[in-house]
């Protein structure tokens, strides 16, 4: 009893060390439930930089669907001490994503008022209304041998924000020290599909650890080869020059068409499975096509020339 008091009492201090964030090369791999086939986000860091004075890790975001890589853009996190911040490019402001000095209660703001996400949030909307999440437990987790600080997360009383948790699902969320969330990197919804769609970390990987989820029995970078990419939904031409056309397998019930920045310039409710999007009035570049049907949803770069 002895020996195991004393390794309660020296494990706190160790979790205490500061932890280098992010290191060049490391990946997470998130799985995405779309429908009966099998997706994925990827963020790797892949860089160094320098923001508002700020030391930062630049990562690359894709969204993978059966073979259709699509780049979503980069996003810029910054470590100060046991907290990791995010940059929002639309804020041009750095916000609080994680706090391992959090204790069991506290609540972690991320945003305290409505916010404009950036595109790695996946989010079918130009604004959320909040970000913040409640400490509810801490415990630690034994990974490529080493002892990492484990927060439970719960929802806070604001069931309609942002958060790491889904309400009143009956099973525990986790923050781990070294890597972030374990349902999705950015958050999900706290009410609505689907704003949840990235609910696990299938693997972390870096130049020391190494995380596979225990549920996970396929390759970190898996995705379904049982449908090709035009198996869903086919949008064509692209490059386009005036008009979009969009057909699905199933009823497209909402078509939205953003800016590379994330700016929502479109939004149709179309209720068929076929629709021509028009866009004369748009200048000549790079855009997000969004697609949500009954049972998937969908993320497209199309460039107008």
């Amino acid at each position: 009893m002895r020996r195991i008091a004393i390794l309660f009492l020296l494990l706190p201090l160790k979790l205490s060390a500061q932890e280098e964030w992010a290191p060049i090369g490391a990946k997470w791999y998130y799985q995405v439930p779309a429908g009966q086939y099998t997706a994925l986000v990827t963020l790797e860091v892949k860089k160094d930089s320098v923001i508002e004075g700020k030391n930062v890790r630049v990562l690359d975001v894709n969204y993978n669907l059966s073979g259709d890589v699509d780049y979503l853009g980069e996003e810029y996190i910054h470590q100060d001490g046991n907290k990791i911040f995010y940059y929002n490019a639309n804020h041009r402001a750095f916000y609080l994503l994680y706090d391992f000095d959090a204790k069991v209660g506290d609540t972690v703001w991320v945003h305290t008022t409505q916010f404009k996400p950036t595109p790695a949030f996946l989010s079918f909307y130009d604004s959320i209304y909040k970000f913040d999440y409640v400490i509810k437990a801490v415990d630690s987790i034994l990974i490529s041998g080493r002892w990492f600080k484990r927060q439970v997360i719960d929802n806070s009383y604001m069931l309609i924000s942002w958060n790491f948790a889904e309400p009143n699902v009956g099973r525990e969320y986790y923050i781990i020290e070294k890597f972030g969330s374990l349902s999705y990197f950015f958050g999900i919804s706290g009410h609505s599909y689907p704003e949840a769609v990235p609910h696990f970390l299938r693997c972390y990987r870096d130049g020391t650890v190494q995380y596979t989820d225990p549920a996970w029995t396929d390759s970190c970078d898996y995705v379904s080869v049982a449908s090709t990419k035009n198996d869903y939904v086919k949008v064509s031409p692209n490059p386009f020059n005036e008009v979009l056309n969009i057909e699905a397998r199933e009823q497209l019930q909402l078509v939205e068409l953003f800016s590379i920045e994330g700016i929502r310039l479109q939004t149709y409710r179309p209720f068929s499975n076929r629709f021509e999007l028009r866009s004369f009035h748009l200048a000549k570049g790079v855009y997000i096509l969004k697609i949500k049907t009954p049972h998937r949803h969908y993320l497209k770069k199309v460039v107008k020339r």
